[in-house]
């Protein structure tokens, strides 16, 4: 997922966040841009460049710098008007003031006694079945992968756009969907749900 202004499909993408903003609930943003440090820029970089009201999700794992880091980008998030999600440390989340914490679904007891010191907490979903049913306290939406066709090791099978929104309809909470997002395979799905990719300039 492309986050820059000067990429002719940036507009596209940017409609298809006003598209899916309109189908979600008012406090929660269009798009989860996460950070990845083999196939991401920078995290500061990318928290320079993200547009107001959008959500970045710093995957650290275990970086050394990681406070520092996290820090510059709570103050970008101040500056910016956007959420700062610290992924899978919520510890790292509450010294550094962040909105919440992206909770990776084998974390679900840790974010059953944790999330509710958040605002906002997204897990992720590898299963239409995880969208059924009651929704986890303290976690505000889901995010299901992989939907389109993906170049992530650990992507899976691709669902499709079709297959995807079939699941959204009948998902008990809000839905990201997750694997192949770009300016064009936004647009087939923002009706339906938020949108998440790994960021790059």
């Amino acid at each position: 997922m492309k986050v820059n202004r000067a990429d002719p499909g940036f507009g596209k993408l940017r409609r298809a966040a006003r598209i899916a903003s309109a189908h979600l609930p008012t406090d929660l943003p269009p798009v989860l841009v996460f950070t990845d440090p083999h196939r991401s820029s920078h995290p500061i970089e990318l928290a320079r460049a993200m547009p107001q009201g959008w959500a970045l999700v710093y995957r650290h794992f275990g970086a050394t710098d990681r406070l520092g880091v996290a820090e510059s980008m709570s103050k970008l998030a101040i500056q910016r008007g956007f959420h700062l999600l610290i992924g899978n440390d919520p510890a790292l989340a509450s010294q550094v003031g962040a909105s919440g914490v992206h909770w990776p679904e084998r974390q679900i007891e840790e974010a059953r006694r944790t999330a509710r010191r958040f605002g906002f907490n997204t897990m992720s979903a590898h299963h239409p079945s995880d969208l059924l049913g009651s929704t986890e306290p303290g976690i505000q939406a889901r995010v299901l992968s992989t939907v389109f066709q993906s170049g992530s090791p650990s992507a899976g099978p691709a669902m499709g756009a079709m297959r995807f929104r079939q699941i959204c309809q009948h998902a008990t909470c809000p839905v990201y969907g997750l694997g192949g997002i770009t300016a064009e395979t936004a647009l087939q799905i923002s009706g339906f749900a938020g949108l998440a990719g790994v960021g790059r300039l």
